[in-house]
């Protein structure tokens, strides 16, 4: 049972809620959230100390009121948006947790460490695998500083757990995690004026929503150990379907190693944006979730689309499509109004009440020219329609009335007159354009193939060979 956390980094988003969460919780006894900086947001019942985890008077403080659980929410998960921010994180994040650690060890009573950390550890590559689990290599040649501190600062809790076996460990590993009140590299690149997207890249993106992620780092705090989890919502998206669901304006960059994109980030008004989180928007990450469901047994509210549209409606006040699939658009087999069942293309429309299903023998005089089964001057009458008995099908009869021989037969005399002139422009047409005399066609006389001639013939009377002929020859 746990009786006392300590929550670090409650000045954020992530951190208060887990300290607010927490101390709703019948099972914990007291929750005391400590940052350099005052909470923005509502701790709920849980207890404040201001105070740096780099101060030695922190570890007084964990001595006397005897923590067994310790939840450091740093700035790894959230990845600082600018350099400034960077700087001043990796000296609370890398030195403030090697501290912390160092004095929480020293507890007798503490029993389960949770760390709140990034899949970016994983890195984005061509050459990285198409879904990374927990056991996949971390990247410990990367070049972002960020990326660089999460990974240290997982090694620094698994020494605890090393150095003192009776101490659990649960790091938790968050997708890109969007929400108005979080800020990272990847909301502050889709809040720029123009979104750079690098040409000819799709990266997929798994997002997950912060209330997603507080109730995550709650569960772990008050269950067993579970080690190391990815943690993400169900779904993927590509990041042109992020930037459509979000109606960002983009940019196309042609690029191939991404620099061009970062400096075009930083024209755009996104200095944070780092060579990793580059590599991201170029190949994208895709985390298993199998240890998330069966051993952290934690079910994100929202998948990843919601996610996203969530974040959309609150920064920008975009309300969410009612197609929820293929990036906005309407799924497959939904069809709009006016529009109903049994034909296709151009012929589902039904806009003006007409019968679509007229066209049945169009379509089938098309599909019979395509094959070849169709000459097209004997099949067209003058009037531009199709006379029926010259398709596949020697029967039937047009919209207009035809007999069984394949004559037209005008309704009216104001139709004959009509057809009249469709005949005599027909006519010229057809004296001008270039003809085709004849198919060729391969035969084999004597063993040996023989290709026939056949030619076209343009307006000057020069005689083309056809492609069939130059290939034979």
């Amino acid at each position: 049972m746990t009786t006392t956390v300590l929550v670090t980094g409650v000045s954020s988003y992530l951190g208060a809620g887990v300290a607010r969460e927490l101390a709703r919780r019948d099972d914990v006894g007291r929750v005391i959230g400590v940052d350099v900086m005052a909470p923005r947001f509502s701790l709920g019942e849980a207890e404040y100390l201001r105070v740096d985890v780099r101060n030695p008077l922190l570890g007084r403080v964990v001595r006397e009121a005897r923590i067994d659980t310790l939840v450091h929410v740093t700035g790894v998960s959230t990845e600082p948006s600018t350099r400034s921010a960077r700087t001043s994180a990796r000296e609370a994040t890398v030195i403030g947790t090697m501290q912390l650690l160092g004095v929480c060890q020293a507890v007798p009573e503490l029993r389960h460490v949770v760390l709140a950390s990034t899949g970016s550890v994983y890195g984005a590559s061509p050459a990285a695998a198409a879904v990374v689990s927990e056991t996949s290599a971390v990247d410990t040649r990367a070049r972002s500083g960020h990326v660089r501190d999460a990974v240290e600062v997982e090694s620094y809790v698994r020494a605890v757990a090393q150095r003192r076996p009776d101490v659990g460990v649960s790091v938790l590993r968050f997708a890109q995690v969007f929400g108005r009140s979080t800020r990272s590299a990847m909301t502050d690149y889709l809040r720029a004026p123009v979104v750079p997207l690098p040409f000819g890249f799709d990266a997929r993106v798994q997002a997950l929503a912060e209330d997603d992620a507080v109730a995550a780092l709650a569960l772990a705090a008050c269950g067993d150990p579970v080690g190391t989890v990815n943690v993400a919502a169900e779904g993927v998206l590509t990041l042109r379907q992020v930037v459509r669901i979000a109606h960002r304006p983009t940019m196309p960059v042609l690029t191939t190693t991404g620099r061009a994109l970062g400096a075009l980030t930083r024209w755009a008004g996104v200095s944070g944006i780092e060579p990793d989180h580059i590599d991201f928007v170029m190949y994208g990450r895709c985390l298993d979730l199998t240890r998330m469901r069966e051993v952290l047994r934690f079910t994100p509210a929202a998948t990843t689309r919601e996610a996203v549209e969530r974040f959309a409606q609150q920064v920008w006040g975009i309300v969410p499509s009612p197609y929820a699939e293929a990036g906005g658009s309407r799924p497959i087999g939904a069809r709009p109004a006016g529009v109903r069942e049994g034909g296709r293309g151009a012929d589902l429309l039904d806009t003006h009440g007409h019968d679509a299903d007229g066209d049945d023998a169009h379509d089938e005089y098309m599909d019979a020219r395509f094959m070849g089964d169709v000459d097209t001057d004997e099949a067209m009458g003058a009037d531009g329609r199709l006379r029926h008995g010259s398709g596949p099908d020697d029967h039937g009869a047009d919209d207009h009335g035809a007999d069984d021989h394949g004559a037209d037969v005008p309704a009216t005399a104001d139709d004959q007159a009509v057809a009249d002139d469709h005949a005599v422009a027909d006519h010229d047409v057809r004296d001008s354009a270039p003809r085709r005399r004849s198919r060729p066609s391969v035969s084999r006389r004597g063993g040996a193939p023989t290709v026939s001639t056949g030619t076209i013939e343009d307006e000057s009377g020069v005689l083309f060979p056809t492609t069939a002929e130059r290939e034979a020859q």
